[in-house]
């Protein structure tokens, strides 16, 4: 029999925890050595939750959280640096700080989930930078770039990442950047701009985001297109805070505006907020659509137009840049009037980016003694359109009848046909006496006889 005999062994399972800052210093060596941090050449992998910041002070560092947490009491920053250290933070689980990344040179910031902090991101550098594919949720701040209006983020790049639940979830004082693909959902407010300038809010899904989507102070010479903006208060807001400059020559496109209490809300000060220029956007249900005392330029002019205005019932029987040929062109024949000093010139009959209706081919004719208005030809007209055709004889020429497809429709002096086919009318007219029965009354009178009433066959 053999008995084996067993020490009490205590195994510690509690998470590493670091006493004090982690720092990665200029050599490389990570400061304390017991930091769960494992080291492999510039690429610096965590091996556990860490509990405390960590400061970086090597250029050219690439942390990969691994799926572990980071995570702080509420102060500090997660993640710093303020040298030009081409920082790379990835697959990192950052919570409970000031500042979750705080960096002057970061390169890359990806495939984190950053809640529960003040500031989520706070990025104030010349870039580049790319934030990407994170998830940040829960903060005050999900994104802050720039320092004030003098120091703004430049070369920025924010792509992919799913924001919600923020305060608000950018912050932006930034030049030259690009935030596109992001997912901004149910935050207090959406995307602010200070002083924005030469950048491009593009194909974002803002939805939910209480106070307002977007909103630029002072911003100019952005493009804010392919967004899908809903359920906001305001879809839009374009104002100023003197004496930082006006906001103008930005250009909004190809957006989608719905289920917002205003659509585009414009600022008060005429001298300050104009010039903007509003082109294949997609106005649903707001109310209303657009808020603006000022002027600004609401299509692209002929054959770009302008944009969709759910309620607008203009029709498209006519085309060209006057709208006074005949024919579609899936552009309204009359302006759609916003206020006294904006409209819509070319306001688009479809959503911008919806299929075009079918289009079919109206083909007028006549028979000898008389024309039409439209003139006798083939058009194409969309689906659903209705023409009018009004018949004009010539003299001793009067309107028989109409056909339509070879079935005779009647002998009004008009008649208007339903673009849902091909069709082909025709208008026959037939010369004032030969076969036809005319109808003169007229009325002599003398001394001697009256004749009221000769009829001839």
């Amino acid at each position: 029999m053999i008995v084996f005999g067993f020490s009490s062994i205590h195994i510690n399972t509690e998470i590493a925890r670091a006493s004090s800052t982690i720092y990665i210093r200029p050599d490389g060596s990570v400061d304390p050595p017991t930091a769960p941090i494992q080291r492999d050449g510039n690429l610096y992998t965590f091996t556990a939750d860490v509990y405390d910041s960590i400061q970086v002070q090597k250029p050219e560092v690439v942390i990969d959280g691994n799926g572990f947490k980071l995570q702080g009491a509420g102060t500090g920053s997660g993640f710093s640096t303020n040298i030009a250290g081409r920082l790379k933070i990835l697959n990192t689980r950052i919570t409970g700080f000031q500042y979750g990344t705080n960096t002057a040179d970061c390169t890359l910031i990806k495939n984190n989930v950053i809640t529960g902090n003040s500031v989520g991101i706070y990025a104030w550098g010349a870039g580049p930078l790319n934030i990407s594919n994170n998830v940040i949720t829960d903060n005050s701040v999900g994104i802050r770039s720039g320092q004030g209006i003098f120091l703004p983020a430049t070369n920025m790049n924010v792509s992919s990442n799913i924001l919600s639940n923020n305060s608000l979830a950018l912050d932006l004082r930034a030049a030259g950047c690009t935030f596109a693909n992001n997912t901004i959902t149910d935050n207090y407010q959406g995307i602010f701009g200070y002083v924005l300038r030469d950048s491009k809010i593009m194909d974002n899904d803002l939805e939910g985001n209480i106070d307002f989507a977007i909103k630029l102070l002072s911003s100019y010479n952005n493009v804010i297109s392919g967004n899908v903006i809903k359920y906001s208060s305001a879809g839009l807001n374009l104002t100023v805070v003197s004496p930082d400059g006006p906001s103008t020559g930005n250009t909004i496109a190809d957006n989608v505006f719905s289920y917002n209490s205003v659509g585009v809300w414009m600022g008060f000060r005429v001298e300050t907020v104009q010039n903007n220029l509003f082109y294949h956007n997609n106005f649903n249900d707001n109310a209303p659509q657009v808020y603006s005392p000022l002027v600004d330029y609401w299509d692209n002019g002929y054959p770009s137009g302008g944009n969709f205005w759910i309620g607008y019932n203009g029709n498209d029987i006519y085309k060209g840049p006057y709208q006074n040929l005949t024919g579609s062109d899936g552009i309204g024949d009359t302006q759609y009037t916003i206020d006294v000093n904006n409209q819509d010139h070319y306001p688009l009959m479809n959503p911008f980016g919806s299929p075009s209706p079918p289009m079919y081919a109206l083909t007028i004719a006549t028979s000898i003694g008389g024309t039409t208005n439209p003139l006798p030809g083939t058009y194409s007209y969309s689906q659903g359109q209705t023409v009018p055709v009004e018949a004009t004889p010539d003299p001793a020429y009067y309107l028989d009848h109409w056909e339509l497809n070879g079935s005779n429709v009647g002998n009004g002096p008009a008649y208007s046909v339903i673009a849902n086919a091909p069709h082909i009318l025709n208008a026959i007219f037939e010369p004032l006496g030969g076969n036809s029965r005319v109808s003169l009354r007229f009325c002599v009178r003398s001394s001697l006889h009256t004749i009221n009433h000769l009829h001839l066959v």
